[in-house]
């Protein structure tokens, strides 16, 4: 795996990321019949108005090279009237690019993006246990809420805090 950039997705952007999201989370729904609140159900409707109408919220294309790999989305906590606690909801690879490090390497790119940040915030599967130690790779900590959703499937959720002196000697 090369380097990889982020690159903000805009409103003539919506059906390729509408196509790579249910792309990417149709296995996961397939496993856990989730469809309240799986991504792969989402309407292209409800994506359009993350993507164009939602006030605080980014998504940006996942690039190593020339391809496209994935996406992630950055939205700006409600109880937050400034860029200080950011949310990852979601990040998604493409099956075909998965364990390639390209969700690490893009969480990395969001915290420079986003260096005013001092607290990120996720949720995810706990049962996804290769995606709870990529975010623990990333320096999130569980914050010990859980939430069983069906039979199969828990969502934990993880917090980082980030000292910004700290930063500037990165």
């Amino acid at each position: 795996m090369g380097e990889v950039q982020l690159i903000r997705a805009t409103a003539k952007d919506l059906y390729d990321l509408y196509r790579l999201q249910v792309e990417a989370f149709t296995p996961l729904y397939e496993k856990y019949h989730d469809d309240d609140m799986s991504p792969a159900k989402e309407s292209i409707d409800r994506v359009s108005w993350k993507l164009n109408t939602c006030p605080n919220s980014y998504f940006y294309f996942i690039l190593s090279g020339e391809d496209i790999v994935g996406a992630i989305r950055i939205v700006r906590d409600y109880s937050s009237d400034d860029d200080s606690i950011m949310h990852i909801s979601p990040l998604f690879i493409s099956p075909k690019y998965q364990g390639r490090g390209y969700g690490k390497a893009a969480i990395e790119e969001a915290f420079k993006l986003w260096d005013k940040t001092r607290t990120w915030r996720l949720a995810t599967i706990k049962e996804e246990e290769k995606n709870c130690r990529l975010y623990e790779k990333c320096g999130f900590v569980r914050r010990g809420k859980e939430e069983r959703f069906n039979d199969y499937m828990t969502l934990v959720y993880y917090e980082k805090n980030i000292d910004i002196e700290e930063k500037k000697y990165a």
